[in-house]
């Protein structure tokens, strides 16, 4: 059988709880890009190093692209931000790949990371606990595995951002403002679809928010939707052999981010804010003086 050949030309990857899930929608609206359903494959990160499953040989992630016609085709990880050999995979495999990064302030990152492992049923301690108990120097694991429970490690990223700008060049990394994708996200938009050297296309969807953290309005809901049960499979299955995977998935995830966007959102002390403030002023310069502008 021969080996497909195609490729993404930029991938997006990360920060993790910075409106990537949001940013995946907007470019997989675009008329001239390919953004494949899978939306981390997490290819050039070893499963291991993380608690969700990956696309793991060279010839499944060139599968996610072949059924592409469009001008440009791309994938959003999270993980590639972290991991220092990802960016030299990524680099010795499609070495003319362009690289998208959003980055958040630290503090709101955390923050929304916590509420995010508290939202799927992970995370067992409040905020200020949590972030207490890392910053006394004690590694956080879930199943063996420190990614996505570090809520401070996480957003330092600063290094990780100049790894990639060493391995693929300045011109070809856009590190972009989380505020502007919430403020402006035309503008961000346009600014991106520039970057890949595309034709502004107005972005579908702007006012929706993917993959939001918070408190269910409905927690009876929440558990259905997310927890995977018997019960649970008998009441999708005749709608997915009706309707397909694909549709039935799309309603889950209205149905999730209604639910949590219609709930209450978590608030941080301000004793922990305070903390946070301080632990991350270093790394919110560096972090500024990355920006791309424009």
């Amino acid at each position: 059988m021969k080996k497909p050949t195609n490729l993404p030309s930029f991938i997006v990857i990360g920060a993790a709880k910075s409106g990537t899930t949001t940013l995946y929608q907007h470019l997989k609206a675009h008329p001239d890009i390919f953004m494949p359903d899978f939306k981390e494959p997490h290819y050039f990160v070893s499963e291991q190093k993380l608690n969700f499953k990956v696309i793991a040989s060279e010839d499944d992630y060139r599968r996610l692209f072949c059924r592409s016609g469009h001008a440009l085709s791309g994938e959003a990880s999270t993980g590639y931000l972290y991991f220092p050999e990802a960016a030299q995979k990524i680099k010795q495999l499609i070495p003319e790949c362009k690289i998208i990064a959003l980055v958040r302030d630290p503090s709101a990152r955390a923050f929304s990371m916590w509420g995010h492992q508290i939202r799927e049923g992970l995370e067992e301690l409040s905020f200020d606990a949590a972030v207490r108990e890392e910053l006394t120097g004690k590694t956080r694991l879930h199943k063996g595995v420190e990614y996505g429970f570090n809520y401070c490690k996480l957003g330092m990223i600063s290094e990780h951002l100049i790894e990639y700008q060493k391995q693929f060049g300045e011109s070809n990394v856009l590190i972009a403002d989380y505020e502007l994708l919430r403020t402006n996200p035309v503008k961000l938009m346009t600014q991106i679809y520039r970057f890949l050297d595309l034709p502004d296309a107005a972005p579908i969807g702007l006012q929706t928010r993917y993959n939001a953290s918070g408190k269910p309005k409905f927690d009876w809901l929440h558990s259905f939707l997310n927890n995977k049960s018997r019960f649970r499979s008998m009441m999708t299955y005749p709608v997915k052999y009706l309707l397909g995977e694909k549709f039935t998935h799309t309603v889950w995830q209205t149905l999730r981010n209604k639910n949590i966007n219609a709930g209450t959102r978590h608030a941080m002390s301000k004793d922990t804010a305070a903390l946070l403030e301080r632990h991350f002023a270093e790394e919110k310069s560096r972090l500024a003086t990355l920006v791309t502008r424009g």
